[in-house]
């Protein structure tokens, strides 16, 4: 612990202030241990940059984006090593989903690159469509394949199970404050929807779908060539129309495509496949050893 003297007319901390001749002892409140601490990581992270291979981490976002999706993704920035990694790929084979989860995992994705001074390259494999696409705009350049399948549109299905439930004897009884209850209807599939019912849907998942639009737009600035409207009539394109009109950069696999740019380099895909693995060895270490476990890091290397 360190200990050091404060004057009269020095305002620092509350415990470092003086009184005319009166001193007072500051205690650090950085410890020593704090400071080995400190500096043997940078230490090994010089050693990382100078020995080690430098890497591309690409985190993969496939299938329904939800909330499990948003808790993979935020895992998955956790196994990087951000002292090895000179860029970070997004890897996006997803037909949408959740609009508010997308928005989450771009604001995490976005502001870890940021914070570690990361340039972000997108990859549409199969498809990127919806709130699939909002995470593509992420990236400072867009790839995608040639017969990828990229745009958006707005679907939403449910299941009406009234005549199930009828034919089983199950009543639903329901008490609300509005005369009627659209989302009770929309959450709980019971009930047929009446036209005003459709309608009311109908305008609200197009302001939502709209509003994804317009970011998408914001994102892309000047590189799209197509209004919004026309956007929102395209639906779904291939990705070489998508290049025609901006909303790819280029045509191209990330294998490819990141091998040309970082030739050095190594890239590793962090995969759900290796995040269940990583999760299983928490679990069984936790019931063998009585401790929590620590997640090893997990890749795929090509």
């Amino acid at each position: 612990v360190f200990f050091f003297q404060a004057e009269d007319g020095i305002r620092d901390a509350q415990e470092s202030r003086g009184l005319g001749d009166v001193y007072k002892r500051q205690v650090s409140t950085q410890s020593t241990w704090e400071i080995i601490s400190a500096t043997i990581e940078e230490m090994l992270a010089k050693f990382k940059r100078i020995f080690l291979k430098p890497t591309i981490p690409v985190v993969v976002v496939e299938g329904t984006i939800n909330s499990w999706t948003t808790s993979y993704v935020e895992h998955s920035l956790r196994l990087i090593d951000k002292d090895r990694a000179q860029a970070l790929a997004i890897l996006i084979n997803s037909q949408g989903g959740g609009l508010t989860q997308s928005q989450l995992i771009y604001n995490k994705i976005h502001q870890f690159a940021k914070d570690n001074h990361l340039p972000i390259y997108s990859f549409v494999q199969e498809q990127a469509i919806g709130s699939g696409f909002t995470l593509a705009t992420l990236g400072e350049r867009i790839y995608a394949c040639s017969t990828s399948q990229v745009g958006g549109v707005a679907i939403n299905n449910w299941y009406s199970v009234k005549r199930l439930l009828e034919k089983n004897g199950i009543e639903i009884r329901k008490c609300s404050s509005q005369e009627q209850n659209y989302i009770h209807n929309y959450d709980n599939r019971v009930n047929e929807l009446g036209e005003d019912d459709k309608e009311f849907f109908k305008k609200f998942f197009d302001e939502r779908y709209r509003q994804m639009v317009k970011n998408i737009f914001e994102k892309r600035a000047n590189k799209i060539k197509i209004s919004q409207d026309e956007y929102i009539t395209n639906g779904v394109i291939t990705g070489q129309k998508a290049n025609e009109i901006g909303l790819v950069d280029q045509l191209g696999t990330f294998q490819a495509v990141l091998t040309r740019e970082f030739p050095k380099a190594k890239l590793q895909i962090i995969s759900e496949h290796n995040w269940l693995n990583s999760y299983t060895f928490k679990i069984s270490n936790k019931v063998k050893l009585g401790t929590s476990g620590i997640l090893p890091v997990s890749y795929t290397h090509l």
